[in-house]
């Protein structure tokens, strides 16, 4: 004999299914309005915008890394820890002067995925 189920977790039952369904229904109809080569789009932008928002940073530390690798080499300093402090200055410094920039472009990336994401659920 099977025991009867509460008619509150049917309805919760009922609710979870319809819920699921509605779901699914909106992922596949998102799925079928973004290609794929919309969404190779938007990773393509992604990274684009993260190695151009990092390039600063990275440029600096690099260019003092080396500054200071060509100074221990010509005074035979062979201290492996010279070159952080250095570096560290450099990039902070870096940051604070590309701050606005960077801020423009983030603001710009947010802007295009926005008009993105208005497109596909229009």
């Amino acid at each position: 004999m099977q025991r009867q189920r509460p008619a509150a977790t049917q309805s919760y039952r009922h609710n979870q299914v319809n819920s699921f369904s509605r779901t699914n229904a909106c992922c596949e109809k998102v799925t079928e309005i973004m290609e794929t080569l919309e969404i190779v789009e938007i990773g393509n932008d992604l990274l684009t915008t993260a190695m151009l928002l990092s390039a600063p940073s990275v440029i600096a530390s690099l260019v003092v890394g080396l500054v200071i690798s060509l100074m221990q080499t010509v005074t035979s300093v062979q201290e492996q820890t010279l070159s952080f402090a250095p570096r560290i200055a450099a990039v902070g410094a870096v940051s604070l002067v590309t701050l606005p920039w960077m801020l423009q472009v983030v603001t710009a990336f947010t802007l295009r995925m926005m008009e993105r994401l208005a497109q596909v659920t229009q």
